[in-house]
């Protein structure tokens, strides 16, 4: 008896294998390299901008911002929350030296982000320049 149901069986599984295989293979959003250019506004220094978003669950990513500033190359790294195409996008990320922690806020209109970036000291945000990426 059980071998009679054997060619339905397998039938089965193909069947929920097939329809259930998009599902579970749906692609993770990848990894995203946008470029651009920073403003540093206290020390009137403007640069070139690279960040490299990885995804960290929906709508969450991990950001390194890599940029030379006063000569010296830096990496800063941590988190940002939104999307990176249309919408607000905001982070948190520290030096590369462990000297303080920036804040950057934004929005992204037609795949272009316009935002401002600030030092967190005290527990207050002292505005330090502007940034542009993508476009």
């Amino acid at each position: 008896m059980f071998r009679a149901l054997r060619p339905l069986v397998a039938l089965l599984v193909l069947v929920f294998t097939v329809a259930l295989t998009p599902i579970f293979a749906a692609e993770a959003p990848a990894e995203r390299t946008l470029t651009g250019t920073y403003m540093w506004e206290q020390a009137n220094e403007a640069g070139d901008l690279k960040a490299i978003f990885t995804p960290a669950e929906e709508g969450h990513w991990k950001v390194a911002f890599h940029f030379v500033f006063q000569g010296q190359a830096h990496v800063y790294s941590g988190t940002a929350d939104g999307k990176l195409d249309q919408g607000a996008l905001s982070g948190r990320v520290e030096t590369d030296q462990g000297r303080g922690v920036f804040t950057f806020q934004g929005e992204f209109k037609d795949g272009k982000f316009t935002g401002s970036h600030a030092r967190l000291s005290a527990g207050n945000e002292e505005r330090t320049g502007t940034l542009v990426l993508g476009g």
